[in-house]
């Protein structure tokens, strides 16, 4: 009841969709966009409004992507529905890092916290695969997104998030402020060796993302990437 009230009083606006692929800032920049798209709305109080403008959207072609709303998802590009008409977020960072989180969620969040993000992440093997192979599917998020075409996509990786606020804001048409960066640590859970084995795994990933603009720019009607960032 709250919430269709609240969608009510709105200005109608395309729907945001903040895609990732996983443990790389996606739920950061998600809740940044949220709070901006309520403050926006509502004034300086506004954030308190976040769960009226934020969801979760885990099968992009079954859910409802409405406006006024900021939709977190790990799905596949090729779900997108061919009929959307919004922006897409996408942020991204190395590949290891990403994988080596999900080995610290299993020890803190649990197995069935392991099992939603692999369903969620359409992954095409089991945790202890993961060390061995891109079971998540990384590469193919990765790919998929940057290249995607006949929407309005803004690819950020993790690193060049804060280089970029300003491109963010722009690409949506209202100001997004971010929280103050802090480094990006592994913790007690993971150990050397995992580390290192993790880095080997995922290597030539890592290297290929690293190598890759960290702001890209994609409008529906150009077929051509732009890099108005770092």
């Amino acid at each position: 009841m709250m919430i269709s009230l609240v969608n009510s009083l709105l200005k109608p606006r395309s729907p945001i969709i903040v895609s990732s692929m996983g443990r790389s800032g996606s739920t950061l920049c998600t809740n940044a966009i949220a709070d901006a798209v309520a403050k926006r709305s509502f004034g300086a109080r506004g954030r308190w409004l976040r769960k009226a403008t934020r969801s979760d959207a885990w099968n992009l072609a079954e859910d409802r992507l409405v406006p006024n709303k900021v939709h977190k998802t790990h799905a596949l590009p090729s779900e997108l529905p061919d009929d959307f008409n919004g922006r897409v977020v996408f942020v991204f960072g190395l590949a290891s890092d990403a994988a080596l989180s999900v080995v610290s969620c299993k020890h803190r969040y649990g197995d069935d916290w392991i099992s939603k993000h692999f369903q969620h992440l359409r992954a095409v093997g089991s945790f202890e695969e993961l060390g061995l192979r891109d079971v998540l599917r990384f590469e193919e998020q990765i790919d998929g997104w940057t290249t995607l075409t006949g929407q309005d996509v803004l690819a950020l990786r993790y690193d060049s998030l804060w280089d970029n606020v300003d491109v963010l804001s722009e690409f949506l048409g209202f100001e997004v402020k971010l929280p103050e960066q802090r480094p990006r640590t592994l913790d007690q859970y993971v150990d050397p060796a995992t580390v290192a084995k993790f880095r080997t795994t995922y290597g030539a990933l890592d290297r290929k993302i690293m190598a890759m603009p960290g702001c890209i720019l994609k409008r529906k009607d150009s077929c051509s990437n732009t890099t108005p960032g770092h």
